[in-house]
């Protein structure tokens, strides 16, 4: 019987109506939707992981970029700092000079 044939393969139909499914469309018409099913996830699969990836690049770089924006301010703070203290010991040494 179907059934037998089954269990001997190593498979099982677990109710009646997968076996009357089997009986009606027949082995190889299962085993061709199942395969079909199984590309038609793995492709599902695939999709959802590059989106993951994508996703995750796009976070990297968007961390990325608010690094580099924060140590260009920094940059920026610390030249006006230096510009600043350099004005500022000059000063001393022009006022202290003979006007000629």
């Amino acid at each position: 019987s179907l059934r037998r044939s089954f269990l001997r393969s190593g498979l099982s139909l677990r109710s009646s109506g997968a076996l009357s499914e089997v009986a009606r469309r027949g082995p190889a018409n299962i085993s061709l939707s199942l395969l079909s099913d199984l590309r038609q996830l793995r492709l599902q699969g695939l999709v959802r992981h590059d989106a993951a990836q994508h996703a995750a690049q796009a976070t990297n770089l968007r961390a990325m970029l608010q690094q580099c924006s924060r140590l260009l301010q920094e940059k920026a703070r610390l030249l006006c700092e230096m510009q600043e203290e350099e004005s500022a010991s000059a000063s001393p040494k022009k006022a202290g000079a003979p006007i000629r």
